[in-house]
């Protein structure tokens, strides 16, 4: 734990119980820290920038910010580590409740240290496990100290995607070792991870630090969870915590990102189903989806039990099918929602194609009102946001019998210059 800036026993809450670190910190909700802090606290930080974070830790909790690699609370009684955390929400527009406002820090990445680590003995595995978040309302011209405190509750990673994470973890340091820390822009050379991201510092514009495998010097980076993944976090607590009337305070972020179905990723004999735990969910995905390739789509529909269909929303009803087992809840509405795909902002596509090689059609983005996008800037925008995600795009081409075979399935991101 970190120094203190008061006695121990003078604390207001106990540093050693993990049940008093989290009921002090419920007591913000609803409050800004001008209102929860000693009256008449300055709120200029003493420990580098003045941030919300820094703010909560010096003000309210009462020791020093700081970048020690060890969770901010540990050696708690009930042995389980805790991180304190803090992030930004927005409104959706009309109405529908609040989403996380951007991706969550978690720590700085050292490219001279990280690269010969084990994800599973690393300072980031330590800090990462448990997480005490407070979420706060963000507005932009709102000072730190006045911003309204949403929520404040805990998650702890669950195993399968603190595997998804580790695989994650692997292709960053990869990068580092093979002297391309200055590439590791998730747009940049097709450079793309699931959950965790090696994010820009937000400080320091144009600075560059040493790596150890090139000369070339690399922007500073820092390990952050996608704001995606934070989305499902929220939904989850507050679907799985919370009673209706705060369901409803968080109705689009519930409906985008909780209750979906996941990719089957455990041994099943009676259906002959092996997959190995050690691939990433983009080896899954395409393992899964390549036994099926050069087969026509009704031959498919036989073999995984669905019913064939000519109807348009049939595909992407085939591909979850086939990736979860599970059928589309409504399928008037096309996207294919998996609790990995949600996570990782991974939007699913269906093309048919010709036998001339064209498509079908143009590829449908989100219905938008003009009157909201006159007013927007491209980089705020909610178009921006879609097309940053990734894509997994899925073709069926035309056969001389007029059937559709199912030919590949590829991961696509805009690239950056596109954008």
């Amino acid at each position: 734990m970190s120094d203190f800036l008061i006695p121990i026993d003078e604390l207001p809450y106990n540093p050693k119980s993990s049940n008093s670190i989290i009921k002090y910190a419920k007591k913000l909700k609803f409050k800004s820290l001008k209102q929860a802090c000693e009256k008449g606290t300055i709120f200029e930080s003493n420990f580098g920038k003045g941030t919300f974070g820094n703010f909560i830790e010096e003000f309210y909790f009462k020791y020093k910010p700081n970048s020690n690699p060890d969770p901010d609370f540990s050696d708690l009684d009930t042995g389980i580590d805790l991180e304190l955390k803090c992030t930004g929400l927005l409104k959706y527009r009309g109405g529908k409740g609040f989403r996380i406002k951007e991706r969550l820090a978690i720590k700085y990445l050292n490219f001279n240290k990280v690269y010969n680590q084990n994800f599973y003995e690393s300072p980031l595995y330590n800090k990462i496990q448990n997480l005490l978040i407070v979420f706060y309302i963000y507005k932009e011209d709102i000072a730190d100290e006045d911003r309204i405190i949403r929520l404040i509750d805990t998650w702890s990673i669950p195993e399968d995607d603190l595997k998804e994470i580790n695989h994650d973890f692997k292709k960053i340091n990869q990068k580092i070792i093979n002297g391309q820390a200055h590439k590791l822009s998730k747009k940049k050379d097709g450079f793309t991870t699931s959950f965790l991201e090696a994010a820009s510092t937000g400080t320091g514009h144009g600075k560059t630090v040493k790596q150890p495998f090139s000369e070339i010097e690399a922007p500073p980076r820092r390990y952050a969870l996608k704001p995606s993944y934070m989305n499902y976090v929220l939904a989850n607590i507050i679907k799985e915590r919370y009673d209706l009337k705060e369901h409803l305070n968080f109705k689009e972020c519930i409906k985008k990102y909780y209750d979906v179905d996941s990719i089957l990723k455990k041994s099943n004999k009676k259906k002959n189903i092996i997959l190995n735990d050690d691939l990433t969910l983009d080896e899954l995905v395409l393992k899964k989806l390549s036994k099926f390739y050069n087969i026509t789509d009704k031959k498919i529909s036989d073999l995984i039990a669905i019913k064939h269909s000519s109807h348009y929303a049939f595909h992407p009803a085939l591909i979850k099918k086939i990736l979860t087992g599970k059928n589309l809840k409504n399928k008037k509405n096309l996207r294919v929602e998996i609790t990995e795909f949600v996570k990782a902002d991974i939007e699913v596509k269906t093309v048919r194609i010709e036998q001339d090689n064209k498509p079908q059609q143009h590829l449908s983005f989100p219905a938008f009102k003009f009157t909201d996008l006159y007013k927007e800037e491209f980089n705020e925008s909610e178009l921006y946001n879609y097309c940053n995600k990734r894509f997994l795009f899925n073709f069926f081409k035309r056969n001389l019998k007029n059937e559709l075979v199912f030919e590949k399935s590829i991961f696509w991101s805009m690239p950056e210059n596109d954008n």
